[in-house]
C-alpha cells in the first residue's frame, strides 16, 4: 500500500482525538466552574453554621453574638446596667423612637397619645436574662431603668440629629 492511504488514516485519527480532547477540555472547564461554585456555597455555608454557632439564646428565642453577650456581661456589673447594655445591644436608635416600653397611656401626659409598644419578646428576654444573673434584682426597677434609658436615648437623638 501507499505511504498517503496510512497517513490519511493517522490524520483522521489525529482529527478526531483533537476534537475529542477540545471537547474533554470544555467540560474540565465547566466541571471546575461548577467545583469552584460548590466550594463557594460550602464555605458559606460553613461561615453561617460558625456565624450560627457564636449566637447565644438569652431567652425568648432572642439571640445575641458571643462577643457583643461578653462584652455586654463585662460592663453589666449591676442589674441595671446589665439590662440597659443589653437593650442598647439588642435595639437600634431609629426602632426606640416614638415607642414606650409598655405600650399604655402615660399617667402623668394624660393628653399625650398612646406609643407603641417596643418588641414584648426582647424586652422580656433583657428582663429575664437580667433576672436569671441577678436574682434579687426587681422587675419594677429593671423596667424603670428600660425607660429612662428609651428618655436617655430620645433625648441623645434629639440633641445631636
Amino acid at each position: 500500500m501507499c505511504r498517503c492511504i496510512a497517513y490519511d488514516f493517522l490524520n483522521d485519527k489525529y482529527d478526531a482525538l483533537f476534537k475529542e480532547y477540545i471537547s474533554l477540555r470544555v467540560k474540565h472547564k465547566e466541571l471546575k466552574k461548577q467545583v469552584a461554585q460548590y466550594n463557594e456555597k460550602r464555605s458559606y455555608a460553613k461561615k453561617q453554621e460558625q456565624s450560627d454557632s457564636m449566637m447565644i439564646d438569652i431567652g425568648h428565642g432572642i439571640l445575641l453574638h458571643q462577643e457583643v453577650l461578653e462584652n455586654v456581661l463585662i460592663d453589666g456589673t449591676s442589674p441595671t446596667k446589665l439590662a440597659r447594655k443589653l437593650f442598647v445591644a439588642l435595639f437600634r436608635l431609629e426602632e426606640v423612637i416614638g415607642k414606650s416600653l409598655s405600650g399604655k397611656k402615660c399617667n402623668v401626659y394624660q393628653n399625650k397619645e398612646v406609643k407603641q409598644q417596643l418588641d414584648p419578646e426582647r424586652i422580656g428576654a433583657i428582663i429575664d436574662f437580667t433576672m436569671s444573673r441577678y436574682p434579687h434584682a426587681s422587675k419594677a426597677v429593671l423596667r424603670q431603668s428600660l425607660a429612662a434609658k428609651i428618655q436617655q436615648m430620645v433625648s441623645y437623638k434629639d440633641m445631636w440629629f
